[in-house]
């Protein structure tokens, strides 16, 4: 985090106007600081539930917040993404948008819940998750993650076999003065050095193929259960006044 924030943007346009506004978007420190606090705040909340009012649904059902994460061989997080898993009561499970919770407002104190004690569990969401999002997740972030790879490995193979046969070249250039009887002080040390220095750089390039080939391998990490909700058809629905707001089927149809 900085010291202060003098002013804060979270329009990258504005910056048109004036460059020395900051900037706050995912990333950055403020940001991030921020979410961190608030994710560390709710954590009592998410473990308790919460219930909402859906104007839309007839039904209630059930929803699971989960995360998962990508990682590579080496351990490395390269995406993290957050999955709703949803239970009817007929014990049909569906993968969800987060946008869902755009469509729910929250459900007074004491809110009737119905009894879940059929419904599949917790493990049987995880499953459903791992078999419907998860293994198309891993593939989208692979794919993505190999292109990467390749990128980096070409210029890499090309930057360091540069160097490597300048290095070879100056090598051979010390034996042939070598070969030839030249005089010249220390030169023993500096064909030493070139060796060590060839060496290094032979290490290097083998590193970076091992490190770059463990970079390719990724898999599903770090897949966490954050909390439950349950959402209930929302009591007034069926007043004159919220129908012109319930979703209407012929109308979805037509549009």
């Amino acid at each position: 985090l900085g010291r202060e924030y003098k002013e804060i943007i979270f329009d990258k346009e504005l910056l048109k106007q004036n460059a020395t506004w900051e900037w706050v978007t995912p990333g950055h420190p403020l940001f991030e600081s921020v979410r961190d606090e608030v994710f560390r705040q709710v954590q009592e909340d998410l473990r308790r539930g919460a219930v909402f009012f859906d104007l839309h649904s007839v039904q209630p059902y059930r929803v699971d917040l989960f995360t998962a994460a990508v990682r590579d061989g080496r351990g490395n997080t390269l995406h993290r993404r957050l999955f709703f898993v949803r239970t009817d009561m007929d014990g049909r499970l569906s993968i969800c948008q987060p946008t869902l919770l755009f469509d729910l407002s929250f459900a007074p104190t004491g809110t009737p819940v119905p009894d879940d004690g059929a419904l599949p569990t917790r493990a049987d969401a995880e499953l459903f998750l791992h078999q419907r999002a998860l293994v198309a997740f891993l593939d989208e972030i692979s794919a993505q993650r190999r292109k990467e790879i390749e990128t980096i490995a070409t210029h890499m193979e090309i930057s360091l076999e540069t160097i490597i046969n300048k290095a070879n070249m100056q090598y051979a250039d010390l034996q042939m003065k070598k070969a030839s009887g030249d005089p010249e002080q220390g030169l023993e040390g500096r064909i030493k050095q070139t060796e060590d220095h060839l060496d290094e750089l032979n290490e290097r390039l083998m590193r970076r193929r091992r490190e770059l080939e463990q970079e390719r391998n990724c898999t599903i990490a770090d897949i966490h259960h954050h909390g439950r909700a349950w959402v209930v058809p929302h009591p007034q629905r069926a007043l004159p006044e919220m129908q012109e707001m319930v979703q209407d089927a012929e109308v979805e149809r037509i549009a």
